[in-house]
Formats: C-alpha cells, sequence, structure tokens
C-alpha cells in the first residue's frame, strides 16, 4: 500500500508503515490495559457474583499442597552462613 501512496520512499516505506501500525497498536493495547476491560475476560465460562472474588478452586485429582512447618529457630539465625555451610 505504501508502494501506491509515496513510491519515492522505495523499501523505507514499509519500515514507515510498520513502524506507524506498531506504535498504534501499542497505544490501543495500552487504552485497553488501562481501562480494566481485561479484567472482565471470563475464560473458564463462570460469571462472577458482583462484588465477590471468583473462590480458588483445587484442581480435580491433584492433593492440596502440604503445609510446611515454621522453624522456630530462623529468628535466632544472626550469623547463619548464606551458602548452608
Amino acid at each position: 500500500m505504501m508502494v501506491n501512496v509515496a513510491p519515492q520512499l522505495t523499501s523505507l516505506g514499509p519500515w514507515i508503515a510498520a513502524t506507524v501500525y506498531v506504535c498504534a497498536l501499542g497505544v490501543v493495547m495500552g487504552w485497553r490495559f488501562e481501562s480494566g476491560a481485561w479484567r472482565k475476560i471470563d475464560l473458564l465460562g463462570r460469571a462472577p457474583v458482583a462484588g465477590e472474588p471468583l473462590p480458588a478452586e483445587p484442581l480435580p485429582g491433584v492433593p492440596p499442597p502440604v503445609p510446611v512447618p515454621a522453624d522456630p529457630k530462623a529468628e535466632d539465625r544472626t550469623d547463619a552462613d548464606p551458602g548452608g555451610r
């Protein structure tokens, strides 16, 4: 298309057109991100209740994570070697 509009630009025309396209696309995507419309996309097909976050459900067949007990001596280690020696 740039060849028909400005043939004197030769091979520089497509580069200018691509640059304008990428810049325009970046502005549109930035505007869409800032508007927050991407938060309304429902990938799982569930309709959220207004004002309520969706519950975090475990995947079927996957056991829940095992909690790691807290190390009571972790607070006392002021001179611990970061290399673990």
